[in-house]
């Protein structure tokens, strides 16, 4: 083979397709010899390919890698998950809540005395624990009007202690408070800020 645009261009190896027929991919000529190693090089890296596809477990360590890094994010939010349990638990005539003004309307604590919020609180508390105890984390919350969605495992350990919340939860409650209003339009915190007008 004395042709350089051959020699240094890579084989490839296309299959067909399951019911495709076979006139459609076979075509009538013979393959140099110089070019018989590179095809059986190619077919043999296909078939290595394909048999990975088929049965990943058997000497492929990025799948155990890829199922380690599941399986410890899964454990992080699992423990979350019963950090934000105990936190809901607590004992809420000790806290020391102070009234921020939208929440406080929603809650329907503004104005009342320490003792009568705290019970407020943790009557709000045990009707997200009861939440919490019946949802698994792969569970899809939606708005009613099904415009949008989250899964629990986004919202478990997102109940803030010392911490912010995080956008998802952020965004799903701007999103259910848009759903309850009539005529309100919300734009998503997720979303990128809209440009001035010119």
């Amino acid at each position: 083979m004395t042709d350089k645009f051959k020699q240094a261009r890579p084989v490839t190896c296309l299959v067909a397709e399951e019911g495709s027929e076979a006139n459609s991919s076979d075509h009538a000529f013979v393959i140099p010899e110089a070019l018989l190693k590179k095809a059986d090089a190619a077919l043999l890296q296909k078939k290595e390919l394909l048999e990975r596809k088929r049965n990943p477990r058997r000497g492929d360590c990025t799948y155990f890698l890829n199922r380690m890094k599941q399986f410890h994010a899964l454990k992080a939010r699992a423990r979350s998950y019963i950090e934000d349990t105990k936190w809901l638990k607590q004992e809420w005539r000790y806290v020391q809540a102070h009234p921020v003004e939208p929440f406080s309307e929603e809650a329907k604590t503004t104005g009342l005395l320490h003792s009568e919020a705290a019970k407020v609180h943790e009557a709000l508390a045990n009707d997200v624990l009861t939440k919490y105890y019946g949802l698994s984390l792969m569970t899809v919350l939606k708005t009613k009007s099904g415009s949008s969605f989250v899964k629990f495992s986004d919202i478990a350990g997102g109940i803030p202690r010392e911490m912010m919340v995080n956008d998802s939860i952020i965004d799903m409650s701007i999103k259910m408070i848009a759903d309850s209003v009539k005529g309100c339009v919300a734009l998503s915190s997720l979303m990128i800020w809209p440009s001035a007008l010119k």
